[in-house]
């Protein structure tokens, strides 16, 4: 009985261990491995016959050992499209090298009145009142803007003295005069034949008395003529 029994038990415990080294009826007849069957996927299973949704895939510009496959901008940045402007600024707009013409590391320059070129001959300049681009100038008196009045002469001669135009007594533009005697504002005059004070008669053809001899005679004459008639 004892013998049986034991027969029972291990004919049991040989059935269970073939169960688990043989497959069963079931795989035998169906032999389907689940995985991921696209090449591209990192979890690839070239063994596998049924697809299980589970592939994975690399990150975009990434191996699937995380190593980036692409170039690497200026950022930094795996397969980025940044670039170092004119400047050598990384993603710059050229503007922070740019001249006033707008042109990267140009040459031109604004000046004080407001005029971008690259010739610095014709900058502006300051005028005598500090003005830049200003049409001040300094007269011949000195002055900033002025017209040249304050160091004209009442005679009008820049920087004059007055005497150009003064009179005898030193007046600007004054009326007495030296008389023919050489008097300041004397009343002397020269008679018609340039005498000082002449009577005129130092240039008649005549002396005096023989005009008063003619002109008596004339007159007796004359008288004569009025008896007779």
């Amino acid at each position: 009985m004892k013998i049986i029994f034991l027969s029972l038990v291990l004919s049991f415990i040989v059935a269970q261990d073939l169960d688990e080294v043989l497959p069963s009826t079931q795989d035998i007849s169906d032999p389907t491995i689940l995985g991921c069957t696209d090449s591209k996927a990192c979890n690839y299973n070239d063994k596998a016959t049924e697809d299980d949704g589970g592939c994975t895939y690399a990150e975009k510009n990434y191996n699937c050992d995380g190593k980036c496959t692409a170039a690497i901008d200026c950022n930094g940045k795996c397969g980025g499209s940044a670039k170092n402007d004119e400047c050598g600024i990384c993603a710059g707009d050229n503007s922070s090298c740019a001249d006033c013409a707008g042109i990267p590391n140009g040459n031109n320059v604004k000046d004080n009145c407001g005029t971008c070129d690259a010739d610095d001959s014709n900058d502006c300049v300051q005028d005598c009142a500090g003005n830049w681009g200003g049409n001040m100038i300094i007269d011949e008196c000195g002055i900033c803007g002025g017209n040249n009045s304050s160091c004209t002469d009442k005679c009008g001669v820049l920087n004059g003295d007055n005497s150009s135009c003064s009179d005898c007594r030193g007046v600007p533009n004054g009326g007495t005069i030296v008389d023919c005697d050489g008097i300041c504002g004397g009343d002397s005059k020269e008679d018609n034949c340039g005498i000082c004070n002449g009577d005129g008669s130092s240039c008649l053809p005549y002396r005096i008395y023989d005009y008063v001899i003619v002109a008596i005679g004339l007159l007796s004459f004359a008288f004569s003529l009025t008896l007779t008639l």
